[in-house]
């Protein structure tokens, strides 16, 4: 497993193509080995097209990709460096956005999206089996399938479950 940590500027790293521009801590071959990475996004546009296994696509405090793609395996959309932002993620549009950063960002080929310290909205997938994880704060998790896994952690959180999920966790 790479750590591949975004600059100040441009940065994408693609799996697929074999393109590495920007970003520190791994090579072209780590990122097209079949083990997941770990992406952490910097603080200008960055586009991340990772390979098979299951990747970490970090997002932090003011710095974001703009573009996730997980690739191959199950991934995780991890927002838990996020601690006075919220974030709004929609799994079933492939957007998410955030209160500080602004602008809609694409996402997809994620499984599994961690909340931050705030309140968040996390939306599921209306096919697939999804895990969303509130973390802290007031959240709201929304999901459309049976299978989806829900844990809305510290706070007052809101669930909606259009058929029949299995809701654990506090809040």
């Amino acid at each position: 497993m790479a750590t591949f940590t975004g600059t100040a500027g441009f940065d994408s790293a693609d799996a697929v193509a074999g393109t590495l521009v920007g970003f520190t801590g791994g090579t072209i071959a780590e990122l097209q080995d079949a083990t997941g990475d770990v992406f952490i996004g910097g603080f200008n546009v960055d586009t991340v097209v990772a390979g098979g296994g299951d990747d970490f696509l970090q997002v932090n405090e003011g710095e974001f990709a703009d573009d996730y793609n997980g690739g191959a395996g199950t991934d995780v959309l991890d927002l838990s460096g996020l601690t006075a932002d919220t974030a709004t993620v929609d799994l079933s549009a492939g957007t998410y956005t955030t209160s500080i950063g602004g602008g809609t960002r694409s996402i997809s080929s994620v499984e599994q999206v961690w909340g931050g310290g705030a309140g968040d909205a996390i939306r599921g997938r209306s096919s697939g089996s999804d895990t969303l994880k509130g973390t802290g704060g007031a959240d709201l998790l929304d999901v459309e399938l049976t299978g989806d896994s829900l844990d809305g952690g510290a706070g007052d959180d809101t669930i909606y479950a259009m058929t029949a999920a299995d809701p654990t966790g506090s809040g």
